[in-house]
């Protein structure tokens, strides 16, 4: 008798999940505009880095061109 109450509630469980999940609207954790402010953080600290490197290549040269002229 246990056996088939189990067996009856499972199978009513299962079809109330099912109809759950065929009703169930599906929305995404994640979308594209959610990089949009990681896409900017990138080129600025690419462009910050770019700068950097210019700055301490120009001063190199300088030193280079300055110490050459003594």
């Amino acid at each position: 008798m246990k056996r088939i109450i189990c067996s009856f509630v499972g199978a009513v469980w299962g079809a109330f999940c099912l109809e759950l999940a065929a009703n169930a609207s599906w929305t995404a954790l994640i979308t594209a505009d959610d990089f949009t402010g990681i896409k900017t953080d990138m080129g600025t600290a690419a462009t910050g880095l770019l700068s950097v490197i210019l700055i301490v290549l120009g001063l190199g040269i300088l030193v280079r061109v300055i110490g050459g002229l003594r």
